[in-house]
Protein backbone atom coordinates (compact mmCIF):
# COMPACT_ATOMS: atom_id res chain seq x y z
CA UNK A 1 0.00 0.00 0.00
CA UNK A 2 3.19 2.47 0.85
CA UNK A 3 4.20 1.91 -2.66
CA UNK A 4 0.85 2.35 -4.51
CA UNK A 5 0.31 5.57 -2.14
CA UNK A 6 3.91 7.11 -3.41
CA UNK A 7 3.46 6.60 -6.63
CA UNK A 8 -0.14 8.10 -6.96
CA UNK A 9 1.87 11.26 -5.18
CA UNK A 10 4.67 11.16 -7.97
CA UNK A 11 2.17 10.74 -10.99
CA UNK A 12 -0.03 14.07 -9.07
CA UNK A 13 3.06 15.97 -8.05
CA UNK A 14 4.64 15.34 -11.97
CA UNK A 15 1.71 16.36 -13.49
CA UNK A 16 1.08 19.78 -11.61
CA UNK A 17 2.22 23.55 -12.98
CA UNK A 18 0.63 26.69 -12.30
CA UNK A 19 -2.02 25.95 -15.19
CA UNK A 20 -2.60 22.60 -16.83
CA UNK A 21 -3.47 22.78 -20.46
CA UNK A 22 -7.06 23.16 -21.45
CA UNK A 23 -8.57 21.05 -24.00
CA UNK A 24 -9.37 23.90 -26.34
CA UNK A 25 -7.73 24.70 -30.31
CA UNK A 26 -6.51 28.11 -30.36
CA UNK A 27 -6.43 28.88 -34.16
CA UNK A 28 -7.66 32.31 -33.97
CA UNK A 29 -6.34 35.13 -32.11
CA UNK A 30 -7.00 38.82 -31.63
CA UNK A 31 -4.30 41.52 -30.67
CA UNK A 32 -4.94 45.22 -29.44
CA UNK A 33 -2.72 47.81 -28.42
CA UNK A 34 -3.22 49.32 -24.83
CA UNK A 35 -1.63 51.75 -23.30
CA UNK A 36 0.47 49.12 -21.28
CA UNK A 37 1.41 46.97 -24.31
CA UNK A 38 -0.66 44.04 -26.20
CA UNK A 39 -3.99 41.67 -25.18
CA UNK A 40 -3.89 38.90 -26.98
CA UNK A 41 -7.53 37.02 -26.99
CA UNK A 42 -8.90 34.19 -28.69
CA UNK A 43 -11.47 35.21 -31.45
CA UNK A 44 -13.82 32.64 -29.86
CA UNK A 45 -15.49 32.83 -26.47
CA UNK A 46 -14.64 29.60 -24.64
CA UNK A 47 -16.68 28.46 -21.52
CA UNK A 48 -15.06 31.06 -18.72
CA UNK A 49 -14.05 34.52 -18.88
CA UNK A 50 -11.05 34.02 -16.46
CA UNK A 51 -9.27 31.16 -19.18
CA UNK A 52 -5.39 32.45 -19.57
CA UNK A 53 -3.97 32.48 -22.69
CA UNK A 54 -0.03 30.74 -21.70
CA UNK A 55 2.26 32.76 -23.71
CA UNK A 56 5.93 32.53 -23.61
CA UNK A 57 7.83 36.04 -23.96
CA UNK A 58 11.27 37.50 -25.09
CA UNK A 59 10.98 40.96 -25.58
CA UNK A 60 14.08 43.39 -26.70
CA UNK A 61 13.78 47.61 -27.03
CA UNK A 62 12.48 47.20 -30.84
CA UNK A 63 11.32 43.42 -30.47
CA UNK A 64 8.49 41.39 -28.36
CA UNK A 65 8.28 37.79 -29.43
CA UNK A 66 5.16 35.66 -28.24
CA UNK A 67 4.93 31.99 -28.27
CA UNK A 68 1.25 30.59 -28.30
CA UNK A 69 1.49 27.67 -25.70
CA UNK A 70 -1.95 27.33 -25.57
CA UNK A 71 -5.53 27.60 -23.12
CA UNK A 72 -4.65 27.37 -19.03
CA UNK A 73 -7.13 25.07 -17.09
CA UNK A 74 -8.66 27.17 -14.03
CA UNK A 75 -10.81 25.58 -11.04
CA UNK A 76 -13.09 28.08 -10.89
CA UNK A 77 -15.43 29.95 -13.50
CA UNK A 78 -15.89 32.77 -12.55
CA UNK A 79 -17.59 34.40 -15.63
CA UNK A 80 -19.48 32.75 -18.37
CA UNK A 81 -18.74 33.07 -22.13
CA UNK A 82 -15.70 34.58 -22.82
CA UNK A 83 -12.01 34.49 -24.52
CA UNK A 84 -8.81 33.44 -23.18
CA UNK A 85 -6.56 36.35 -22.32
CA UNK A 86 -3.09 37.39 -22.43
CA UNK A 87 -1.44 40.83 -21.26
CA UNK A 88 1.67 41.19 -22.94
CA UNK A 89 3.80 44.04 -21.44
CA UNK A 90 5.97 46.67 -23.49
CA UNK A 91 9.39 46.25 -22.51
CA UNK A 92 11.06 47.70 -19.97
CA UNK A 93 13.51 49.88 -22.34
CA UNK A 94 10.72 50.45 -25.17
CA UNK A 95 11.52 54.05 -26.04
CA UNK A 96 7.37 54.82 -26.97
CA UNK A 97 8.00 54.80 -30.75
CA UNK A 98 8.30 51.44 -32.49
CA UNK A 99 8.50 47.80 -31.51
CA UNK A 100 7.51 44.46 -33.94
CA UNK A 101 5.33 42.26 -32.64
CA UNK A 102 5.92 38.49 -33.93
CA UNK A 103 2.94 35.61 -32.24
CA UNK A 104 4.17 32.51 -33.20
CA UNK A 105 1.41 29.35 -33.04
CA UNK A 106 1.75 25.98 -34.20
CA UNK A 107 4.80 26.77 -35.96
CA UNK A 108 3.87 29.41 -37.76
CA UNK A 109 4.26 33.33 -37.57
CA UNK A 110 1.95 36.56 -37.86
CA UNK A 111 4.48 39.53 -37.21
CA UNK A 112 3.12 43.47 -36.75
CA UNK A 113 4.38 46.71 -36.46
CA UNK A 114 3.56 49.04 -33.48
CA UNK A 115 4.36 52.73 -34.29
CA UNK A 116 3.88 55.90 -32.46
CA UNK A 117 4.50 59.62 -34.08
CA UNK A 118 3.41 62.83 -32.89
CA UNK A 119 0.98 61.29 -30.27
CA UNK A 120 -0.91 58.65 -32.62
CA UNK A 121 -0.09 55.48 -32.67
CA UNK A 122 -0.82 52.46 -35.71
CA UNK A 123 -0.76 48.76 -35.21
CA UNK A 124 -1.26 47.12 -38.07
CA UNK A 125 0.06 43.74 -40.23
CA UNK A 126 3.44 43.07 -41.57
CA UNK A 127 2.84 40.65 -44.81
CA UNK A 128 -0.52 38.92 -44.20
CA UNK A 129 -1.07 37.27 -40.93
CA UNK A 130 -2.42 33.91 -40.88
CA UNK A 131 -4.30 33.44 -37.76
CA UNK A 132 -4.39 36.88 -35.93
CA UNK A 133 -5.86 40.00 -36.71
CA UNK A 134 -5.76 43.82 -35.45
CA UNK A 135 -8.07 44.58 -32.87
CA UNK A 136 -10.55 45.41 -31.02
CA UNK A 137 -12.29 41.80 -30.33
CA UNK A 138 -15.90 42.41 -31.10
CA UNK A 139 -18.30 41.42 -28.72
CA UNK A 140 -20.64 37.99 -29.69
CA UNK A 141 -23.98 38.67 -29.91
Amino acid sequence: MPRLFATLLLVAVAGCDSYGLADVDVDALVLTATDDGFLIETEVDLECLNYPLLVDTDASASRIEVEVEGVGEIGVCQRALGPARAVVPFPDDFDGLKVEVEIELDGETDRFDYSCDEGTCRLGPIGRPTFTRVGPRQPVD
